[in-house]
């Protein structure tokens, strides 16, 4: 029996989620998370609480799946992350043409790369977003094509070295082998994506603590990755301080009775019927007006949904085509946040676009979930992350190969193979 663990680093919880697989099947999951403290927006302020938090969770882990974690793949998301497109060309004949084989687009992956490092940065995702062969237009995979040169459009997801340093000391603390890092909210597309269908212009948009992500996707490729400096604490901060409550207790308070507004607030605001409610802080009780809740949490809402908007309609425009808004759009919202009632609401009537919670979608763990009647529960929402990375690492499992032969012949294998090095010495 193997088995994957992957673990989401955020800035209020530890989530990890390991599943078990035997051959070509995932057979089982189990999930959970701890809350964190000592990161705000990624940023790792005290190293002793992530660590201790990180060997809490594996344990929970470990006792539910009587699994012995000995490597992880992790996804983080640090405000340090930058993303840009590093592009690079390579000959493939001197005179003439032949066919591009798969240590050519190595090569040429790896040229862009060695363009767009830097360092004080290291890549975490390197994305190729289009091919081109000679002056021909793009292409979405090049091998077995014929031409004189090679060229790669890459986009580039890269991380302070500082901060990637310190995730590899807690790591090694620990005891285990870190068999990779990717982007959070990239590993929580596998989750949320069917890769078979997703077509057309499609947003991901994760709403973290402190952090938002947004992630652009053009034909299933990384288009466009960008970070907003908002979060579900705007909400709690904004009880927090016009009801004059401790942090903490306005998360409650947000968590129990908070709803949101949609159209004219303040005409809604007035059919609200003015209950109290009886809050306990400490010792004391005392008493709310449920009108204020709504209305504070409806101001600080359209906030946010205007800094999205403010984001995203000017990437879909230059996604698109200039000068064009694209017809059809498909948003996918994630996080705590998202399923405060109305929020999705005011998300669409900011954009004009209609929108939806993301759920779990991946063919690989739609199976498992459903056999313990999990898919559509709440809870396994706020895992997208650890999930998603379980679904990209078995992918190969699931996936045809991209080249032509059936799968498992070794004859059209060792033909593929001999072709290969005859084109590329001769």
């Amino acid at each position: 029996m193997k088995y994957v663990c992957g673990i989401e680093i955020g800035s209020s919880k530890v989530a990890g989620c390991l599943g078990s697989f035997r051959g070509r099947e995932l057979v089982n999951l189990w999930w959970d998370s701890l809350p964190v403290s000592g990161i705000e927006q990624g940023n790792i302020q005290e190293a002793r609480g992530l660590t201790s938090a990180l060997s809490a969770l594996l344990k929970k882990l470990e006792a539910k799946s009587a699994i012995k974690v000995k490597s992880v793949y992790l996804g983080i998301l640090n405000r340090s992350i930058t993303a840009k497109h590093s592009k690079a060309v390579i000959a493939l004949a001197e005179r003439g043409s032949r066919a591009v084989i798969e240590r050519d687009v190595r090569e040429v992956i790896q040229q862009a790369e060695i363009l767009g490092a830097c360092l004080e940065e290291e890549i975490i995702e390197s994305l190729p977003f289009s091919y081109a062969i000679d002056n021909e237009n793009e292409i979405a995979y090049p091998l077995g094509l014929y031409g004189h040169q090679l060229k790669v459009d890459l986009y580039l997801l890269s991380a302070k070295s500082a901060y990637i340093n310190v995730i590899n000391e807690i790591i090694n603390c620990l005891g285990l082998r870190l068999n990779g890092i990717t982007l959070s909210g990239l590993a929580a597309v596998h989750s949320v994506f069917d890769a078979d269908k997703i077509k057309g212009l499609n947003v991901f948009c994760d709403i973290g603590k402190d952090i938002t992500q947004v992630l652009f996707f053009k034909d299933e490729k990384l288009a466009h990755f960008q970070l907003l400096d908002i979060g579900g604490d705007d909400l709690t901060l904004s009880l927090s301080q016009e009801l004059k409550l401790p942090y903490a207790l306005a998360e409650e308070v947000k968590i129990a009775y908070g709803r949101i507004l949609i159209g004219d607030a303040a005409l809604k605001a007035e059919q609200i019927p003015e209950r109290e409610i009886i809050i306990k802080s400490g010792s004391d009780y005392s008493t709310l007006s449920q009108c204020s809740i709504i209305t504070a949490l409806t101001r600080a809402s359209w906030q946010i949904a205007e800094k999205i908007a403010g984001a995203l309609k000017p990437q879909l425009l230059a996604i698109n085509s200039p000068n064009k808004f694209p017809e059809k759009v498909s948003l996918y919202i994630a996080g705590r946040t998202a399923c405060l009632e109305g929020f999705l609401e005011t998300i669409e009537v900011a954009l004009n676009l209609p929108v939806k919670l993301a759920k779990i979608n991946n063919p690989a763990l739609v199976a498992p979930l459903m056999r313990r009647q999990l898919l559509s529960q709440s809870v396994v929402l706020n895992y997208l992350a650890p999930f998603g990375l379980i679904a990209e690492v078995i992918k190969p499992a699931y996936c045809s190969p991209v080249s032509s032969g059936e799968p498992g012949n070794l004859l059209v294998t060792a033909a593929r193979r001999i072709r290969a090095l005859y084109q590329e010495y001769f």
